[in-house]
């Protein structure tokens, strides 16, 4: 039986840096990758079909026809970006959530507590309306199946 090289590399993300991601050969678990891993693995030739998975969230599927005289290499890494200026945002209202929350409970004044409920509410809707299908709420509702990228590249 014929086989040829595949090599699969994880990209290094700040987003996803401590969790293990499987690649799935035909349905079934081939490697359990580490940030920045890279391996490469024989293969029996012939056609193919690999998904980055990690929890519920998986890539769409990438068919490959694995040849015994071209080694082939696929990468993969998390489609949501980490916007800085939308960090900054959520954590400047997180801040604002934590002292308003704190005055309130210290002031015994419930209306500021419950105010504090508005800013998390604000975090949302800055989230939807500003980043709409990059938003965090609407990919982890979503797009489950377009939370990793897996792309053949090219060998090197």
């Amino acid at each position: 039986m014929e086989t040829g090289k595949l090599t699969i590399k994880r990209v290094v993300q700040f987003n996803g840096k401590l969790a293990k991601f499987y690649i799935l050969l035909d349905g079934n678990k081939l490697y359990k990758f580490k940030m920045g891993e890279e391996k490469t693995f024989d293969l029996p030739a012939g056609k193919h079909e690999f998904i980055a998975k990690q929890g519920w969230y998986k890539s769409l599927p990438v068919t490959l026809n694995i040849n015994p005289q071209e080694p082939k290499q696929i990468e993969f890494g998390m489609t949501i970006g980490g916007s800085l200026k939308y960090m900054i945002i959520v954590i400047f209202v997180i801040v604002i959530y934590f002292v308003a929350n704190y005055l309130g409970r210290h002031y015994n004044n419930d209306l500021i507590t419950f105010s504090s409920y508005g800013y998390l509410l604000l975090v949302i809707l800055i989230d939807a309306i500003f980043f709409k299908d990059q938003s965090a709420i609407y990919q982890l509702l979503f797009k489950r199946k377009k939370q990793f990228y897996l792309k053949e590249t090219n060998a090197s």
